[in-house]
């Protein structure tokens, strides 16, 4: 191993958990002032599907110049890939979309909500709901601890 791979392993590894506690999608990040914080995105292998689809736009968006803005699509599904997501910590999280973001204190938070196929919604004191996306059920024993114990874990007995 290079030196330059030891040192992008050493820097891999103190930004994730590792394998036997986490779940597709999730990793945590050490900030130096707010203590342990949980990522939970789509998986970047999700990026070979654009790839995909940039290929499938290929004929279409070489057709007619108007057309070029048809590269908007696959452009579009690319930067949700890498943007979307919750950061979990134990003031609140952060919900990402692709266009902006929400930051929900604990204390906004009266409890979770599960959906079809396991999509969960944080649903708010005032009676509100913002919809958590890439987080799934599967997910919650990993917001249960990054939040400092202000979701149970459905896990523990």
């Amino acid at each position: 191993m290079t030196a330059d791979r030891a040192d992008n392993a050493e820097r891999e590894g103190s930004h994730r958990e590792s394998k036997g506690g986490r779940s597709p999608g999730a990793r945590t990040r050490r900030p130096a002032d707010r203590g342990d914080t949980l990522q939970i995105r789509t998986p970047r292998s999700a990026l070979l599907a654009v790839l995909v689809l940039a290929i499938c736009f290929l004929p279409l968006a070489s057709a007619a110049p108007w057309l070029a803005v048809a590269w908007l699509v696959p452009l579009a599904a690319g930067a949700w890939v890498l943007r979307g997501g919750v950061d979990v910590d134990r003031d609140g999280l952060t919900v990402r979309a692709l266009l902006g973001s929400r930051r929900l204190r604990w204390d906004e938070v009266a409890g979770l909500r599960a959906g079809p196929g396991g999509r969960l919604s944080v649903v708010l004191r005032d009676g509100g709901s913002v919809r958590l996306p890439v987080v799934r059920a599967r997910h919650l024993p990993l917001v249960a601890a990054a939040s400092g114990g202000r979701v149970p874990d459905p896990q523990a007995r």
